[in-house]
């Protein structure tokens, strides 16, 4: 019961993703397969907790899935079995997304290697730096990869394979460890025990607001030759309370005059 739970709301979780993304593109999207909506919802709440990068535009331009960008963008092209890609360029790692999102929980369900195999396509691309036969962000990724790899700066590639599903990847032929040693990559496998695990560690965002003067806002520095600030900041110990307190209304009414209610 505890992972079916965590499967239902992990499902609740996407959804909610899901209408943070309508509200970012800010217009009506068809949606014919109610299926999806949770599905987009997993690919962009699962990209937010791997890269933690939050902000919605920029994951919005990491998703190369052919689904996705069909139904949200009216754009057809073949993904190559890569359905987002991130480039971390500070710890430089190249993140290929294969997402699997299951509608129905089924507990000892688990990727299968063709789902790794499917990747492939993408991967040969890279490797044999043949992007003619690409199209839309899949073959701008493509690019990119080609010119860090033929940089001078070493990369690494990771296929992060992304399930709602309960068991990981199983390699009993080693055709995955085979897969790895061609394309000189590492592949990983994240399921709903590590999904629930992010959950877990991951608080909801806090969100409010306020209003400073200017002389609110003091600069500090350690010493003359530090170009390096601090800024300290004045608040009035109610707007503390209020920005700080469970009531999400409360944290958003920055005009607020009558504090009695913040004492409860």
């Amino acid at each position: 019961m505890k992972s079916l739970n965590q499967f239902k709301l992990l499902r609740a979780k996407c959804i909610k993703y899901y209408n943070l993304m309508l509200k970012e593109l800010d217009r009506d999207i068809e949606i014919k397969d109610e299926t999806n909506i949770p599905r987009f919802g997993f690919y962009f709440y699962m990209i937010e907790c791997i890269s933690d990068v939050k902000d919605i535009g920029s994951i919005l331009d990491f998703i190369t899935d052919t689904d996705f960008n069909k139904i949200i963008y009216g754009e057809k092209y073949n993904d190559c079995g890569i359905d987002a890609v991130y480039i971390d360029e500070d710890e430089k790692i190249i993140n290929l997304f294969n997402f699997k999102y299951r509608d129905s929980y089924k507990p000892d369900k688990s990727i299968s290697e063709n789902d790794v195999f499917i990747s492939t396509k993408f991967l040969n691309a890279i490797q044999n730096e043949s992007t003619e036969h690409l199209e839309g962000k899949i073959r701008k990724f493509a690019k990119e990869i080609i010119e860090k790899n033929n940089s001078n700066e070493i990369w690494k590639i990771k296929l992060r394979m992304v399930t709602n599903e309960g068991e990981s990847l199983k390699d009993n032929s080693g055709h995955i460890d085979e897969l790895k040693k061609i394309y000189d990559i590492d592949v990983e496998s994240i399921t709903l025990s590590d999904i629930s695990n992010f959950m877990a560690i991951r608080p909801e965002a806090i969100e409010s607001k306020l209003i400073l003067e200017k002389d609110s806002i003091l600069t500090y520095t350690e010493n003359d030759l530090e170009s390096a600030k601090s800024y300290l900041i004045k608040v009035p110990l109610y707007e503390l309370i209020r920005i700080t307190c469970n009531n999400s209304e409360y944290r958003s009414f920055y005009n607020i005059e009558n504090i009695e209610p913040l004492s409860h």
